[in-house]
């Protein structure tokens, strides 16, 4: 992979925190379908968490700063930034934050136990699954009907998309807290990451662990997977980004390093036709776009 970098501006903020490609891979900072934006950036202020709504339609220091218990809904394709607030019903700080492939359904997971579902039409909240510890992560694989969730444990937690129910546990392939999970497109594998910089690949439908080794010095921030599971990107606390060949389970896999980043590595994800880009955004203030 080389380095190719994206103009995007300094960004006068801490970081870019969640965001991938969209499904036809022409807006790096997009919900899956181009329908909901992601949140570039929070900040701590006083007794409640606030968020930075991404819009194509303003310069990066110009985005808007609204609690984090509000969803900004927003037709990317026509640039409407459309006035549909919602609250996201969470009592406490919202850490996990997916969406399915047609926009039409948020999840978001939160420090107060639960992850819910929303309609993103009306922000109405459709179904709420309490959990046993606090939600740091959440992936989902509409194709399989599955959300991946990482708790404060050392288990990811499979549950049902349309039931909202969970329908098992992979364990053992952590010692210490999953940071971050990530499902691939048709659901058949898991990658995991935890925050000693450990991570995990699994096989969703048999609940076993395929292998496992240690990839980072710092926590894993994001993960991203191929559709075939062979090709894995980490992004981690430790300022460091890598692609990882997986050729057999049981070693460990080739390791690319994608050098440019100075700071904690905060997001990353692969374009989902042929996973020739990645894109990554850290704590340095940059986003890269990596190209074979």
């Amino acid at each position: 992979f080389l380095n190719f970098m994206v103009d995007c501006a300094q960004i006068p903020s801490r970081a870019w925190t969640l965001f991938s490609f969209s499904t036809e891979e022409r807006d790096v900072l997009s919900f899956p379908a181009g329908q909901l934006l992601h949140i570039a950036d929070t900040a701590d202020r006083g007794d409640q968490v606030w968020c930075r709504v991404a819009s194509e339609r303003r310069s990066p220091q110009d985005w808007p700063w609204v609690p984090l218990a509000f969803l900004e809904v927003t037709n990317f394709r026509t640039e409407e930034m459309c006035a549909r607030m919602f609250g996201s019903g969470h009592r406490d700080t919202t850490g996990g934050l997916a969406c399915t492939a047609d926009g039409a359904h948020l999840l978001t997971g939160s420090d107060d136990h639960t992850l819910r579902l929303h309609s993103t039409a009306d922000g109405r909240t459709l179904q709420t699954l309490q959990l046993p510890a606090s939600v740091q992560r959440v992936a989902v694989c509409e194709a399989a009907r599955l959300v991946a969730v990482a708790c404060w444990s050392p288990k990811v937690y499979l549950v049902d998309l349309d039931a909202l129910a969970i329908v098992g546990r992979l364990e053992e392939g952590h010692n210490c807290r999953v940071q971050a999970v990530r499902l691939n497109r048709t659901g058949r594998w898991l990658v995991s990451g935890d925050l000693s910089g450990g991570m995990a690949l699994w096989n969703v439908a048999q609940r076993t662990l395929l292998g496992r080794w240690a990839a980072h010095a710092g926590t894993i921030a994001d993960i991203a997977v191929a559709a075939d599971g062979r090709l894995i990107v980490s992004a981690s606390g430790d300022w460091k980004l890598r692609v990882w060949r997986v050729a057999r389970t049981d070693d460990t896999p080739a390791c690319v390093p994608l050098v440019g980043h100075t700071y904690y590595v905060a997001a990353c994800d692969l374009s989902p036709s042929d996973n020739a880009l990645v894109v990554s955004g850290s704590h340095d203030h940059t986003v890269r776009l990596w190209r074979s």
